[in-house]
């Protein structure tokens, strides 16, 4: 839920300032590849696996990161669509 928070709502805020799909996908891209890379080393920083027996700390930040990448990704699909932003 904190990495779809996190991509939301800076590409809503971009949306709604600037009414330009082209604008709001970048700035969707970019929010979604900081956001999974900063969950991605705070997943594999916060534990070592070893006393939880979660895993290998580095494969659980690589997917936590890939999978909050993708899921920002997903909310700036729409935008991607040409034609005027609904007002």
């Amino acid at each position: 839920m904190d990495g779809s928070v996190s991509t939301s709502a800076p590409l809503f805020a971009a949306a709604f300032a600037k009414h330009q799909n082209g604008q709001t996908l970048l700035v969707g891209l970019a929010t979604s590849i900081g956001a999974g890379i900063s969950m991605g080393f705070a997943e594999a920083l916060s534990d070592d696996g070893l006393l939880t027996g979660r895993g290998s700390p580095w494969l659980r930040g690589l997917t936590c990161g890939l999978m909050t990448t993708v899921g920002g990704l997903g909310h700036s699909m729409p935008y991607l669509v040409p034609g005027p932003m609904p007002s």
